[in-house]
Formats: structure tokens, C-alpha cells, sequence
């Protein structure tokens, strides 16, 4: 079993020195940061998130305090975005600066020394340590190596690897002030979009980063690797049901790159009735990471700066003037002439798993019914699938009726595009209700006196290998 990820992540966007301007980016940048690992599939319970008016050292040590009392092994992200101070004289050291932080005599008061950050961190039970620093003016000048601890103790094949990464060494870090985002943040969420499917390796990850800000000609980031061979703090996806809905933790993460390579340009979520769009962006709904469904125009109240909206109606779009929003729509078809250059993300079918999760979730699946069946059906429709075993709910079929169905899908199969009902029913023993069955749930319809099958039904036979009465196929030819 993998590792749990747990996330301290930080934004420090106001401060009561007047040495320290405010850094709205900050706030801005803790948020995307927090969203982009929750939609990757970290578990928003392991989210710790602070980045409000007054951030203090003191909720960095609480937030410390309480990854302290987990018994078990874990991996740690650490993400600060904010001011950065390093003092002057023969022994620099670096600080990170919280909202209360003042500087007195070439030292940081209610700050927070990066080397004691390493030390507070070597005290939990983490395996792999994360640190992403988008602040200015820091270098750590010892690193203790994160396996020492364990080797004098006696342990010499230690688990404890530490990497970190700092936004541009002692140089200044910058911020867009039209968009409000912090470069370096932005570059690092965009190496993790592009890695997270491919190449893991932390080279690959600091090269994206630099790569990404040396285009821009800004201060190049600095990286400390202890151990390392892999960024892997971000989980393995599979889609589950959880109280009888699915949840698609592939759909929501490839959703996460879209939004991550389109920045401040909208979205907009298609698909046919019943393919999930409204159950996805309920599922994206947290107030702690101020990402909105907005289906009630009346709700559209206090709308915090940095909010993502996932509208229902596309027409809300226009009530939205704020750049800092960012704006994701539903619609059946994807039109882009009312807006500036939207992008689509096309509700991808289920696949067969997930049909499969469905129905085994489902407490009216008969367990002789194949998930197959519901498979072909639905065409990788959600709301298909759920009608399907709602009908099967209602009918309460046994073994024997299920294996009649598959005996007239065989049947049907075999004897071609039209179907003599009485001569069908009376050579293949039939019932006139398993008929009516297959009409009901999409497999036949009638037209002109005759049955006749859908595509539907031929790629159940053919997907199943129904076994055909050849007897019975060649006297119903011969009569017919």
C-alpha cells in the first residue's frame, strides 16, 4: 500500500511590518497549489490550507503539532508562498516571514529559520519530504541528511529522503501583478501537470521549473535533493463509488491539466444528458478550496477573489467581470461564438470498470447479469447504467428470467434484422414479456408488426459469445 500525503501549504499575503509589502499573489498561489493537489487525488482531509489576513508562525507550529500526532509512516508537502528574508554578515541565515514577523537587529522575530523548519520536520514520521518555497532571499546553509537520525539509532537502510526546492535562491522572486500568481508557483504546478503521467524523476522536475522561468528571464531556482529518485507524493488514481456515485479520480485530475495549461481562460465541461457533468462538478465543490457550483444565480453572493465558479448555465458566464475568477461552464454541445477562445472538456464515456464498479455497487444487480450488459447499454453513460439496473430493480428478475433474456438475445441474433414474433416465440419458446424486456431496455423495437434488432443487442451477442440454437435458427429460416 502507498505512502499517504499529507500537505501543509501556506500563503502570506499580508503584513503588520511595514518592511514587508503585502503579496497578493500569495493567497492566490496556496490555493491553486492546494486545489491542484486535492484534483490530482490527494485526499482533502490531508489538506492543511492557511492563507487568510493573518498568518502567524504560531499556526505553522499547530499545523506541525498536529501531523505529530500521526503514528504512521507519511510523505510531507511543504508549500510556502510569501516573503523570504535572509540577514547580512558573515553568517547569513534565511527566514521564511509570517504575517507578524518583525526584524529587529539583523534577526527574524516570529519567523521561522529554514534549517529549524528541516529540523521540526525530521521530529514527524515522514518518509519523503516535499518543501516548494516561492519566496525571496533564501539558501539553506547546512542540510542535515534526513537518514542521519535513523543511522545513529541503528537503522542503516532508511526511508527519510528530503528535496527541496527554492523559487530563485537569494535573489528576488516576482509575481504577475495583472494575474495575480507568483511565477515560480505557476511553473511549479505546471511541471507537476506535465510529469505526474511521465517522467517522475526530480532532474526532469527541476528542469521543467527552470526551463519554464529561464524563458521568462527571471532568477533561476535552487534545489536540494537528499535521496530522492522519484516524485511520487501524488497518488495512484482509480475511480470508486462512494454512497452509490462514482467517483472518477482520472476525469477530475485530467480536468486539473486543462485548467493548469489554460489559465485565466474558461472551460467549458460538455456531454450529452446523464454523462456526469453536474456529478463532477458537485464532487469539485469545496468551500475550503473556494471552488464553487453555481446552479442558483441567487447564490452568486461574496465571491471571494481567486474562486474557481463551475456554472450550470453558460449564461451565467456574464455576470463575472472579476480576472481573478476562474470560470468553468456545463453545456450538451460546445459552442464557443458567445465567449473569447473558450476550451472544451469533453465528458469522457465510462469505461468498462467503471460500469463495472456500477453495477457491483448496485445491491439490485443480479450477480447472473453481466456487467457487459449494462455496459453496451449505457454506451459508457452514467445515468444509463443507473436506469438500467433501476429497470432490472423493478422487474426482479431470477436466474431462470435472466437466462431467457440471453436465450432471445441469442435467438435474435441468429435470425436477423426483423423478427416474426409468433413463428419466433413459438420455435425459440420465448416469452412474449422477455420481449417487451429487451424493448424496454433498448436491445429491440417494433415496426411494422415485427421486431427488430439494435446495434446494441448484436454487440451483447457477439461481446458475450452468446452460444446460438443452430436446430431452432435453421426451422425458424425455414418457415419464415
Amino acid at each position: 500500500m502507498k505512502i499517504p500525503t499529507y500537505a501543509v501549504i501556506i500563503g502570506v499575503s499580508h503584513y503588520q511590518s511595514e518592511l514587508f509589502e503585502s503579496l497578493p499573489a500569495a493567497q492566490a498561489d496556496a490555493l491553486h497549489f492546494a486545489r491542484s493537489l486535492v484534483n490530482w487525488g490527494v485526499p482533502e482531509s490531508n489538506i492543511i490550507l492557511t492563507c487568510g489576513s493573518c498568518v502567524t508562525q504560531a499556526a505553522l507550529a499547530g499545523h506541525l503539532k498536529e501531523l505529530g500526532t500521526l503514528k504512521e509512516s507519511f510523505q510531507l508537502v511543504f508549500y510556502f508562498a510569501g516573503h523570504g528574508y535572509r540577514s547580512s554578515g558573515a553568517d547569513p541565515q534565511s527566514y521564511l516571514i509570517f504575517s507578524d514577523t518583525r526584524v529587529e537587529a539583523n534577526t527574524c522575530e516570529n519567523g521561522i529559520l529554514l534549517e529549524t523548519l528541516l529540523h521540526e520536520l525530521s521530529l514527524l514520521q515522514i518518509t519523503n519530504a516535499y518543501l516548494f518555497i516561492d519566496a525571496c532571499g533564501l539558501r539553506l546553509n547546512t542540510v542535515i541528511n534526513p537518514k542521519l537520525k535513523e543511522e545513529i539509532e541503528g537503522v542503516k537502510d532508511s526511508k527519510r529522503n528530503l528535496f527541496c526546492i527554492l523559487s530563485s535562491g537569494v535573489f528576488p522572486s516576482f509575481e504577475s501583478v495583472d494575474f495575480q500568481w507568483g511565477y515560480f508557483t505557476d511553473a511549479l504546478i505546471k511541471a507537476l501537470c506535465n510529469i505526474r503521467k511521465t517522467d517522475r524523476s526530480p532532474t526532469a522536475f527541476f528542469e521543467a521549473i527552470s526551463k519554464e522561468l529561464e524563458g521568462q528571464g527571471l532568477p533561476q531556482p535552487e534545489m536540494y535533493n537528499m535521496g530522492t529518485q522519484v516524485i511520487d507524493f501524488l497518488p495512484s488514481l482509480c475511480s470508486y463509488v462512494q454512497n452509490g456515485i462514482l467517483i472518477r479520480q482520472s476525469v477530475i485530475a485530467d480536468l486539473q491539466d486543462l485548467l493548469v495549461k489554460n489559465r485565466n481562460k474558461v472551460v467549458g465541461i460538455t456531454g450529452p444528458p446523464g454523462s456526469g457533468k453536474t456529478t463532477l462538478a458537485k464532487q469539485l465543490s469545496s468551500h475550503l478550496l473556494k471552488q464553487y457550483f453555481i446552479e442558483d444565480p441567487q447564490s452568486l453572493k461574496d465571491i471571494e477573489p481567486h474562486s474557481v465558479l463551475i456554472l450550470s448555465h453558460i449564461e451565467l458566464i456574464d455576470r463575472f467581470a472579476d480576472r481573478s475568477l476562474t470560470l468553468v461552464f456545463l453545456a450538451e454541445d460546445f459552442y464557443g461564438g458567445a465567449l473569447n477562445s473558450p476550451i472544451e472538456f469533453p465528458m469522457p464515456p465510462l469505461t468498462y470498470q467503471e460500469t463495472q464498479l456500477l453495477v457491483q455497487a448496485s445491491h439490485s444487480m443480479d450477480p447472473e447479469l453481466p456487467a457487459e450488459f449494462y455496459y453496451l447499454i449505457s454506451k459508457g453513460n452514467p445515468q444509463k447504467v443507473q436506469r438500467a439496473l433501476h429497470n432490472f430493480d423493478e422487474i426482479q428478475p431470477s436466474a431462470s428470467q435472466i437466462e431467457n433474456v440471453k436465450k432471445a438475445i441469442a435467438a435474435i441474433y441468429s435470425c436477423g434484422l426483423f423478427i416474426n414474433e409468433e413463428l419466433f416465440r413459438k420455435i425459440f419458446g420465448i416469452e412474449t414479456s422477455t420481449l417487451h424486456f429487451l424493448e424496454k431496455i433498448g436491445f429491440i423495437f417494433s415496426k411494422e408488426g415485427c421486431w427488430h434488432p439494435h446495434d446494441l443487442l448484436i454487440e451483447m451477442a457477439e461481446a458475450e459469445r452468446l452460444e446460438i440454437d443452430r436446430e431452432a435458427t435453421l426451422s425458424y429460416w425455414l418457415f419464415q
